[in-house]
Parts: C-alpha cells; sequence; structure tokens
C-alpha cells in the first residue's frame, strides 16, 4: 500500500480546506483537486497498490465545520420535522467509531405511532439540544457508502424548565441506534497523455476508516491505456 501523507496541505481556490462531508441530501463529495492530488503522487510503480491518504483529527474537524449546518433525514418510523446539526465539537477518531459534541436543532418535529392500538402522539416542536455522542463507523465498498450509527452519551444543556427537559428526553432516544447512510460520490477518472498513449485512471475507494485520531481512505487505481491513433479514430 502507498501512503501518500496528510491532506492538511491541500486548499481549494477559496483558501478554504477541501470539504469531505458536503451535499444536499447528506452525501459526501470527493472534490477534483483531491483527484489530482492523488494522480500526482501516485503515478509511479506503485500504482497497481492502494493508495492511503490520511487525515489528521484537526484537519477533519476543520473539513466538517465548513459544511455545517448539516441537514439530517429522519430514519425513525413516525418521526417527522426538520433536524440539523448545527455545530460540532471536540471531535474525537478511536478505532472505527468517533465521539463529538453535537449542537442539535429541530423544526416542527413530532413523533406518532400506535402503542396496543393506542395513539402515542408527542409534539416536540422546536428544539435546541447540546448533546455528548459517540458514533461507529463502517464502510461498504461495494456501496460505496460509509455507515455511522451515533449514540447519544448525555445531554449537556439542561438550562430549560423541567417539564420541557422531560419531553425532550424520548426524544434523545430516537437519535440512538439508528444507521445514517453517507454515500460516497462516485470519482471521475482522469486522462493523461504519456508519450503515444493515452491513459485513463479509475478510482474507487476500497475502505474507510478511523484510528489514533486520523481519518484513512484507501483508493485503488486502474489504469487503461490506449494510443493516440485509437483515441482520434474514435471521435
Amino acid at each position: 500500500m502507498t501512503r501518500c501523507g496528510y491532506l492538511g496541505i491541500i486548499e481549494d481556490n477559496k483558501g478554504g480546506f477541501l470539504h469531505l462531508f458536503h451535499d444536499s441530501q447528506g452525501k459526501a463529495r470527493i472534490p477534483f483537486l483531491l483527484l489530482v492530488w492523488v494522480f500526482l503522487l501516485s503515478v509511479s510503480p506503485a500504482l497497481a497498490r492502494d493508495i492511503s491518504i490520511q487525515i489528521p483529527q484537526e484537519v477533519l474537524a476543520r473539513m466538517i465545520h465548513d459544511t455545517l449546518p448539516l441537514h439530517l433525514p429522519i430514519k425513525k418510523r413516525g418521526l417527522s420535522g426538520d433536524i440539523w446539526i448545527q455545530s460540532m465539537e471536540n471531535l474525537v477518531l478511536g478505532k472505527n467509531e468517533v465521539s463529538f459534541r453535537a449542537d442539535i436543532r429541530g423544526k416542527d418535529i413530532r413523533y406518532l405511532r400506535k402503542i396496543r392500538n393506542r395513539p402515542l402522539d408527542l409534539r416536540f416542536g422546536n428544539v435546541k439540544m447540546l448533546l455528548e455522542c459517540r458514533g461507529t463507523l463502517r464502510y461498504d465498498p461495494g456501496e460505496q457508502t460509509l455507515y455511522i450509527t451515533p449514540y447519544v452519551r448525555e445531554e449537556i444543556d439542561k438550562s430549560r424548565s423541567g417539564r420541557a427537559a422531560m419531553g425532550v428526553a424520548p426524544l434523545i432516544g430516537l437519535f440512538s441506534g439508528i444507521e445514517y447512510p453517507l454515500g460516497i460520490q462516485g470519482l471521475k477518472p482522469l486522462n493523461t497523455r504519456l508519450g503515444k498513449s493515452v491513459l485513463k485512471i479509475r478510482f474507487r475507494i476500497s475502505d474507510i476508516r478511523t484510528r489514533d485520531n486520523m481519518l484513512f481512505i484507501d483508493v485503488k487505481p486502474s489504469v487503461e491505456a490506449r494510443g493516440t491513433d485509437a483515441v482520434g479514430s474514435s471521435k
């Protein structure tokens, strides 16, 4: 496996760090500049091996910060409304798990179910929660999807009234233990000329994992070579 070092030195044309988790539908994006960087470091005899990209915790924290607020899809049956992560702090990366403090905002939150044929209607309305969380991670290379399962450890902000706190408590439980998918956007192939041949380099993410306050992304490149005559005739 070829190790490519830290991603923290790369910035986009606006001066900000490249965004990894950024999509209106909650799907992750891998920016084109990242692919160029991987390409420049990988055109070598090691091209046939996986490339390991390492992102330190502090760089990842800045990347996540730039994507917030982030709208969360509601996965719990009977739960309706809109939920956002307003801010995230104290990010720690362990072995395929993360811990963090999240400022959660909700609008028109309602939980409606039937229990033993009796309706349960909890109307939370607009809520603000400051939560200590941990989450487990797993990556499915076949689906190109990163799954995160958050668990709420405790509620930090308890300044609300007793009645409001009692009302929010069951809502906190509804967030825990639910697996959320983060689909990875397909990586576009790169074309480059080498002598009289044109190389098409395709990339596929083979693994995503965390350990020791580092995020590791393993990328597997594959190369297809064609002569310039063949390319010209195909136009």
